[in-house]
């Protein structure tokens, strides 16, 4: 994998980069990178019953940026896994092995869900892509329990959203997929994507054609249901991962 990162903005508080690499040697893949300090900011799970596009999430809070959230059932629009926001529990927890962020006040970390009880919100989705830095490449419960999904999300090259974090930072990232521009990933590039941009541990997000970053009110990939689509759509979600700024900053 090689990968270039170009800086879009950057100041004390957080970095935007566009980030573009090369797979197996042929294949393109472009996306975003934002890695915020966490004394810089406050990261919020936003829940409606209502589905919305991560760009309405985002208006809505008044946040600074946003990706989308965890798995759901498509038609129900009820999360797959546990999602707890404000302390209240909207999804119970279904895969005990399934990794989750944890947000508790301003710990803000990737770790099992026997680790994540009462936390005021709880993000479970997966799998998780690396722990201490090093990479996790087993995503076995993921490929048994591929009929919860629309399809394996294991086997392919897909759009992905993933989160990382370190010891002082978050990091959030969209890679494009379905398209000339970016193959998509696999979950194992996924993995190698995040260590290059420096997490420490780092879990897969839902993707497909609900990926979607949005910061300071634009929304920056491309997403895409299918190969062919002809036009880039948002699609709208149950749940998004929000990212608002301290004052000071």
């Amino acid at each position: 994998m090689q990968v270039e990162r170009t800086v879009i903005e950057e100041s004390s508080a957080f970095r935007l980069d566009a980030i573009r690499g090369v797979l197996d040697g042929s294949l393109p893949f472009a996306g975003f990178a934002l890695r915020v300090a966490k004394a810089a900011a406050r990261l919020k799970l936003r829940h409606s019953a209502q589905r919305q596009t991560v760009s309405r999430h985002v208006a809505e809070s008044g946040a600074f940026a946003g990706v989308n959230g965890g798995f759901y059932v498509s038609r129900t629009g009820l999360p797959l896994d546990w999602l707890v926001v404000d302390g209240g529990e909207i999804g119970a927890p279904t895969h005990p092995e399934r990794p989750c962020l944890c947000l508790a006040g301003g710990d803000i970390r990737i770790g099992a869900a026997a680790d994540a009880r009462g936390a005021a919100g709880v993000l479970q989705a997966g799998p998780l892509l690396l722990r201490d830095g090093r990479i996790v490449d087993d995503y076995a419960e993921f490929r048994a329990n591929a009929r919860e999904f629309d399809s394996d999300i294991t086997a392919e090259r897909y759009p992905r959203t993933l989160v990382g974090v370190d010891e002082t930072h978050v990091l959030l990232v969209v890679v494009d997929g379905r398209a000339a521009h970016s193959a998509g990933l696999y979950l194992l590039e996924c993995a190698e994507l995040c260590r290059r941009l420096d997490a420490r541990d780092a879990m897969n997000l839902d993707g497909g054609g609900s990926s979607a970053m949005v910061v300071g009110g634009r929304l920056l990939n491309r997403p895409r249901a299918a190969w062919g689509q002809a036009e880039p759509a948002e699609r709208s979600l149950p749940a998004a991962l929000l990212v608002f700024l301290q004052p000071r900053y």
